[in-house]
Order: C-alpha cells, then sequence, then structure tokens
C-alpha cells in the first residue's frame, strides 16, 4: 500500500508539473512588440509599442515612433539567437513570451529606451523602467504620443489580446 502511495504521488507531481516552454532561434521582426522564431509569432509579454499607422510629433513635426521603434528592435535581434520563454497563451493561440538576446532581455530594453509603454494589465515588472524612460524623455517620451490602447480605440482598431 506504501508503495502504490508512493508511485500515486510520483505520477501525480510530474503530470501535474508543466514544462517551460522555450523557443530558440533566429528572430525576424514582425511590428513593434511581434517577433517570430521558426515559424512561431512572439508578443512580447508585458509591452506595448507604437501601432503601425500611428505617428508621434515633436515641436508639431511628425516623429517615426513605429518605425524607429522597429529599427530598434532589429538592431536588438540582430546581435545573435534569440531565446523566448512562453509566458502564455491566449485563448486564440498567441503566444506571449519573454525575449532576451546575448543576455538583453527584449521587452525590458524597449520600455527602458523609451521604444514600449509598460503592459499594466499583463503584469508590472516594467513600469519602474517606463517611469525612467519617460523622466529622461527617451525614445517615445520626447514626442508626444497616443498611448497605443488609446489609439486603437480613437482610430476603431481592433485591440490585441
Amino acid at each position: 500500500m506504501k508503495n502504490l502511495l508512493i508511485i500515486f504521488f510520483i505520477i501525480f507531481f510530474f503530470t501535474n508539473t508543466k514544462a517551460e516552454e522555450i523557443i530558440i532561434g533566429k528572430a525576424k521582426v514582425i511590428n513593434s512588440d511581434y517577433i517570430k522564431i521558426n515559424e512561431q509569432v512572439i508578443i512580447l509579454y508585458g509591452i506595448e509599442a507604437m501601432e503601425r499607422k500611428q505617428v508621434c510629433y515633436i515641436d508639431n513635426k511628425i516623429w517615426p515612433c513605429y518605425d524607429i521603434t522597429v529599427r530598434f528592435l532589429e538592431s536588438l535581434v540582430d546581435l545573435g539567437e534569440t531565446t523566448c520563454k512562453v509566458i502564455k497563451k491566449s485563448r486564440m493561440g498567441r503566444v506571449f513570451g519573454i525575449c532576451e538576446v546575448i543576455n538583453i532581455e527584449i521587452n525590458k530594453e524597449l520600455v527602458e529606451k523609451g521604444y514600449a509603454l509598460a503592459r499594466r494589465k499583463q503584469t508590472k515588472d516594467y513600469v519602474e523602467f517606463e517611469k525612467i524612460a519617460k523622466k529622461n524623455k527617451l525614445g517615445i517620451w520626447q514626442s508626444k504620443f497616443i498611448k497605443p490602447w488609446d489609439w486603437r480605440k480613437k482610430f476603431n482598431v481592433p485591440s490585441d489580446p
């Protein structure tokens, strides 16, 4: 009986332990906060960057904040192989991950350098980095812009998951 309980415990423990899913490979930038590795699209978890048609303004002149963010993200993934830890999958099967390249966490780097905002509905992990970028007027914080979630609402663009 004792052996049966031990076997039951081992089976229960190992079948209920969720293995961490990792995606590794050469990343391709899809947009300002999506990348693709080995045909798998990964949404950068906990952050929100400008939308494709969104622009920002500096001194009342258009500043292409989306394009600049995409180029910055490309410069990061071009540093080498990207590793993404899958944090969650949406009901629609979308994959959210925290990604890094040569020990640089991409999600954090985008927020810290002012190219993305913290997505507070997912995590508070990046809020402090956003505050610092805003205080130092880095990236988008040197411009006037509409927050991406407000921009989507204003222009009736479907929201991210």
